[in-house]
């Protein structure tokens, strides 16, 4: 199990936050970036914290195979395909092989893949100013 995190694109979107509570939060933020993955766990799946993304906590993630299909008829009847899975509860995505019969299949282990992700939270470099 192993993956390399590249943030490729970060904005801060000051004013939009809300913490768990619903109040009203500064430090939100939009990351952008790519995931290698050099060698697939199957059994577990792969680890994607927070902090890895350069964030504390994740409020919503995209995670996508950046060649999900081996050509444009298979995208279309939903055949060979690939897709990514995130586990919040556990930090953790899993990679599904749709084959030809349409029927999703794990990744055997060991296999690589690049994964594309789109993640907002709570920047880890971010400031809070508590009042007294």
């Amino acid at each position: 199990m192993a993956n390399i995190v590249k943030t490729r694109y970060k904005s801060y979107l000051p004013g939009s936050g809300r913490n768990a509570a619903g109040e009203p939060k500064q430090g939100k933020v939009r990351v952008v970036g790519e995931i290698d993955v050099t060698s697939y766990d199957a059994t577990n799946g792969e680890a994607l914290t927070a902090i890895q993304l350069g964030l504390t906590t994740i409020d919503a993630i995209n995670l996508r195979v950046s060649d999900e299909s081996t050509n444009i008829a298979s995208a279309i009847d939903l055949t060979n395909t690939k897709k990514a899975v995130y586990v919040k509860t556990d930090s953790k995505f899993v990679l599904l092989d749709v084959g030809n019969t349409g029927t999703p299949a794990l990744y055997t282990e060991a296999d690589t893949e690049t994964l594309e992700f789109d993640a907002f939270g709570d920047s880890a470099d971010d400031v809070e100013l508590l009042a007294e």
